[in-house]
């Protein structure tokens, strides 16, 4: 054991038992210091972050991703049978809450430290992942800092076809990601219902599964995504919406200006080409299908895009330069402000009416 002294620097004669004062003078003992002495360097800790957190809320998680992508950390946020934390998901119970309300009251502080502990906020970007229907949805979206930047939100809105509480829950988690200053990319439920895919690596994939290629093609362009919504923000622009056409080719649109010119029917939200206000094409196809979707793009933007802010595109070549001639396009658009929670407002009302604490204002 090391020589314990006293403040005034006397040794201890008997270290096996511990006295505060010096029997010498009475001063202090030292018995920090003398711990110090016998510890030794500890290794640095230096852990690393992937560069991209991605959190599914309410969502089945799609665990392939990260599995595919090695840069990307996948986590979920669910209601269950009971309460549980992992490094992987944070599961609150069902049945001790109901409403919205009743889950961003109780999980508000919790939620915040498992986002702290498992280092979402140590990614370069963030993704979440979010069915706005869900009563979690609300609290997910209270629980992101302000800090956070790099922060997208794509969410799954009610519609029409969802009930009145499933809409005063998506207006509410909507107007929770706004007031946050966080981007959305809005996908109504009637889209998901009828979305379909084929794609050569996921096969057919239908419905909320089908979602996943297109996260795929986000988390591949994610530095073209996150400037354009940076830039957009910039703006003043926060709400978007998406239109995609996967796996294209010659033998499905005689032309890639054809191509171009269809995804304009497959808006993920009900809108208009009035309500664009900014537009941005993410290209994945063979180096000389890229070339020509370069000149194209500069004559669709001249033509159909004319009225928009702000209009740009990115190509990506495909993987292993492939000769096949498939190709994907995925359009990103900034629409007018509300035309997100356009078709929630009257069953936000309808609900919050009856029941004043299920609105907005609730949320801090």
């Amino acid at each position: 054991m090391s020589t314990i002294r006293c403040i005034n620097g006397h040794e201890e004669p008997d270290v096996r038992e511990l006295h505060l004062k010096c029997s010498l003078c009475g001063g202090m003992m030292l018995y920090k210091d003398a711990c110090v002495e016998k510890i030794e360097n500890l290794p640095k800790v230096d852990p690393v972050f992937e560069k991209i957190s991605m959190v599914f809320v309410g969502l089945p998680m799609a665990s392939s991703i990260s599995t595919d992508n090695k840069g990307v950390y996948v986590s979920s946020v669910l209601a269950g049978d009971e309460e549980n934390e992992s490094v992987q998901a944070f599961t609150l119970s069902r049945t001790d809450a109901s409403s919205w309300l009743d889950f961003y009251s109780k999980y508000l502080g919790k939620l915040d430290r498992w986002m702290k502990f498992v280092g979402l906020g140590k990614s370069h970007y963030r993704i979440i992942v979010v069915d706005t229907r869900k009563p979690i949805s609300v609290l997910a979206l209270a629980a992101i800092p302000s800090s956070w930047k790099n922060t997208i939100v794509i969410a799954v809105t009610g519609d029409q076809t969802s009930t009145l509480i499933e809409q005063n829950t998506s207006y509410a988690a909507v107007g929770t990601a706004l007031k946050r200053g966080l981007p959305i990319v809005a996908i109504s439920t009637s889209f998901v219902d009828e979305l379909i895919f084929y794609t050569e690596k996921e096969g057919l994939v239908v419905r909320a599964q089908a979602l996943v290629p297109i996260l795929y093609r986000l988390i591949s362009s994610i530095d073209a995504v996150m400037d354009t919504m940076g830039n957009d923000s910039r703006l003043g622009v926060k709400e978007h919406c998406f239109s995609a056409i996967l796996s294209a080719s010659e033998k499905v649109y005689p032309s890639v200006e054809s191509a171009l010119y269809a995804q304009e029917s497959s808006f993920s939200i009900i809108a208009k080409k009035s309500d664009i206000t900014t537009a941005c094409l993410l290209a994945f196809a063979p180096a000389d299908v890229l070339t020509r979707i370069d000149k194209i793009f500069a004559k669709y933007r001249r033509d159909e895009l004319k009225d928009a802010i702000g209009a740009d595109h990115q190509g990506y070549p495909s993987d292993g330069g492939s000769s096949s001639g498939i190709y994907d396009l995925l359009m990103i658009y900034g629409i007018k402000d509300g035309l997100t929670s356009q078709a929630l407002k009257s069953g936000y009302d309808s609900v919050a009416s009856k029941v004043p604490e299920l609105s907005l204002a609730r949320v801090a």
